[in-house]
């Protein structure tokens, strides 16, 4: 194992997976969501666009929202 990785701990979720794990920060771990269906049109027509997969338009606009703003820490909205 290659012990220069960046590991993150996923907490355990009170919806969903109910064990915490740790993996390497740049893993791909499948999520499922319900959309409402104007946001999934949305996400669809994006797609077909760019050419590009919903889930990394997705993973992108979340990067966006919580990595960028550091959504996550002011409890999901964007400072201003």
């Amino acid at each position: 194992m290659d012990h220069n990785v960046d590991l993150v701990e996923v907490p355990a979720s009170r919806f969903g997976r109910r064990m915490a794990m740790t993996v390497p920060a740049d893993k791909t771990i499948r999520q499922e969501l319900r959309l409402p269906a104007r946001l999934v049109r949305e996400l669809v027509l994006i797609s077909n666009r760019r050419y590009t997969p919903i889930s990394r338009i997705v993973g992108e606009a979340l990067d966006y929202m919580f990595l960028d703003y550091g959504a996550h820490e002011t409890g999901g909205t964007k400072p201003t």
